[in-house]
């Protein structure tokens, strides 16, 4: 793919690829070809499982934000299901990428949505044609067929720095957590852990096994947005909520200590060990949220004021 464009990736399973086509056949949704040997342009790709959208996304030398371009990414329904059940792609994988160009009128007042469309680009993973089993394909606004880039284009970017194979799971959160699962992504490939890898990290193997992984994850990732204090918060609610009561207060236990003054953090652990049967430990987590939640200097007022109230009320049931 052209510098200037990001194509990406995705993910589903080997043996529903194989009862879709036989053990011998390109799958019906797969890539197709002229007589001479070029890529045929998909007729139904808006059909294909959607994987994401990017805006303005560029790993190109010459990265530029003044003109965002949207980016969408599908992928044929059989190669999906099979990258969802081994984490690795068949042969006859096929990959769509949209460009639009930014828009803006009508009522929106801010933001843009998609606007004309640009060019439709293709990768396809098949070996019996591509020397290099990938090959990357600019079908434009309306080419019926192309021929691959030079191998120097696009293939070396993607297989140096695609998390599985030559493709960009790692901007795909939950695809990316079926790959770690399944074990395929590159070693050497480095990225900013999802909230969902953290998540199943901790639910997979609770906090005391997880905190040393965890910790070394912060270290190397600390601008991540699991990493900052609503992205941990958060986190400690979906353990909440996933009766892993011990964990959360781990995890918020956690917030608090990195966050010491923030009345959110201490208000969120009083929760937590209310709803886990903590009274004395709620309590006093809760009059802590409470003190900071009133002297905060330079907060936003009204998230304050709704804090004090869930302080009040909190120590108002666990003292009766």
């Amino acid at each position: 793919m052209k510098g200037k464009t990001l194509l990406v990736a995705v993910v589903f399973g080997l043996s529903a690829y194989l009862a879709v086509a036989g053990p011998d056949q390109a799958p019906a949704d797969g890539p197709q070809y002229s007589p001479d040997g070029k890529l045929l342009r998909p007729t139904n790709h808006r059909e294909w499982v959607y994987l994401s959208s990017g805006l303005g996304m560029n790993y190109g030398p010459a990265a530029s934000s003044d003109h965002p371009m949207f980016t969408n990414v599908f992928v044929n329904p059989a190669a999906y299901r099979a990258f969802m059940a081994t984490g690795k792609w068949p042969d006859k994988t096929m990959f769509a990428l949209e460009i639009y160009h930014p828009a803006t009128g009508s009522i929106n007042k801010s933001g843009y949505y998609q606007g004309d469309f640009i060019s439709l680009e293709a990768a396809v993973k098949d070996a019996a044609r591509n020397p290099d089993v990938w090959a990357y394909y600019n079908l434009g606004l309306d080419r019926p067929s192309a021929e691959p880039f030079p191998r120097a284009a696009c293939w070396s970017c993607h297989h140096e720095n695609g998390a599985v194979e030559n493709t960009f799971v790692q901007f795909y959160p939950q695809l990316l957590e079926v790959a770690v699962r399944k074990g395929t992504v590159k070693p050497s490939v480095d990225f900013p852990p999802s909230a969902g890898l953290i998540f199943n990290l901790i639910f997979e193997q609770g906090w005391p096994q997880a905190e040393a992984k965890f910790l070394e994850q912060r270290r190397r990732h600390p601008d991540a947005g699991i990493f900052q204090e609503p992205g941990l918060n958060a986190l400690g609610y979906r353990l909440l909520n996933a009766k892993r009561q011990q964990d959360a207060i781990a995890v918020l236990s956690f917030v608090t200590h990195e966050f010491p003054n923030s009345a959110n953090a201490f208000d969120s652990l009083a929760d937590a060990y209310e709803q886990s049967g903590h009274r004395e430990q709620a309590l006093a987590a809760s009059r802590k949220a409470l003190e900071l939640a009133e002297s905060a200097q330079d907060a936003n007022p009204e998230m304050q004021e709704q804090i004090r109230h869930a302080a009040r009320r909190r120590i108002e049931r666990l003292t009766q």
